[in-house]
């Protein structure tokens, strides 16, 4: 079964990962390793996007079930 959860938490994670990727890159010194960085943890944050807005379309507001 497709989870939408665990692809937007997936798209988040792999987006951070990226980001430190282009921390390190950066303070090494490496420049053109840190641009790929940013431009892919970008791309798939605008996929992040496009997918939370789908789920939201489709789903609508969810209100939590649990206590706390």
């Amino acid at each position: 079964m497709f989870s939408h959860a665990a692809l937007n938490a997936s798209l988040n994670g792999i987006s951070a990962i990226l980001l430190a990727g282009g921390y390190a890159a950066i303070r090494a010194g490496k420049r053109n390793v840190h641009k790929y960085f940013m431009v892919s943890a970008f791309g798939v944050s605008t996929v992040f996007l496009a997918s939370y807005l789908v789920y939201h379309y489709r789903v609508g507001h969810v209100v939590f079930q649990g206590q706390g």
